[in-house]
């Protein structure tokens, strides 16, 4: 799984709509990518099961 990204402090006064959308988009993509990285392990698991493998633990 990839490490969680984490933003540095960004003070109200600097938050400008452009930075505000800007995070929202950052926000949106992260939970897309912790999304797909679910959907990975479920198709691994899937393909080693096709395999006659065992599931990860």
């Amino acid at each position: 799984m990839t490490k969680r990204f984490e933003l540095p402090p960004i003070p109200e006064l600097e938050r400008t709509p452009l930075v505000r959308s800007l995070l929202d988009i950052i926000e949106a993509l992260m939970q897309e990518v912790q999304r797909q990285e679910e959907q990975i392990g479920q198709l691994k698991d899937e393909i080693a099961v096709l395999k006659g493998e065992k599931k990860r633990p």
